[in-house]
C-alpha cells in the first residue's frame, strides 16, 4: 500500500509497511497482521465492557464474554490501524455493549496474549 505525504504543495508517495484496516457496516478487517508464531482463533463473543484512551478518542480495550463464561480483555490496536479521524469514530461506534461479534484473534506467547485481527457482527 502506498501512503501520500504532503507538506504545502509538495507531495510524495511512499510504500507503507502495513496495510490500513478497513471498516464496513458489518465489520472491521485487517486490524493487525497475523504473526506466524501465534495461534489464530475465531469465536463468537459478547461485549461486556470497553475502555477508551485518556483522550477519549480511541477505543483501546474490549472485554468479551466467551462461550465458557470467562472474560477476555483484548486490546483493539485501533490507534495503529491507519484510521482517519472519521474511520476512528466509525470503529468506536461499531462496537456496542451487549452485542455479539464474530472475533478473529490470535494468542501469542506462553501467556496467550490476545491480538484482535478482525471483528464482524455475529449475524
Amino acid at each position: 500500500m502506498k501512503k501520500t505525504i504532503c507538506m504545502g504543495i509538495l507531495c510524495a508517495s511512499i510504500a507503507s509497511g502495513t496495510m490500513a484496516a478497513e471498516i464496513s457496516n458489518t465489520g472491521i478487517t485487517g486490524i493487525a497482521p497475523v504473526d506466524s508464531g501465534c495461534t489464530e482463533k475465531t469465536d463468537t463473543m459478547g461485549v461486556v465492557a470497553v475502555q477508551f484512551s485518556k483522550s477519549g478518542m480511541t477505543l483501546d480495550l474490549i472485554q468479551f464474554l466467551n462461550a465458557d463464561k470467562s472474560i477476555m480483555a483484548m486490546p483493539t490496536d485501533f490507534e495503529n490501524a491507519g484510521f482517519s479521524t472519521l474511520q476512528q469514530s466509525q470503529a468506536n461506534n461499531f462496537i456496542k455493549l451487549g452485542n455479539f461479534y464474530k472475533v478473529h484473534y490470535q494468542l501469542c506467547g506462553q501467556a496467550g496474549y490476545p491480538t484482535l485481527l478482525d471483528i464482524h457482527t455475529a449475524k
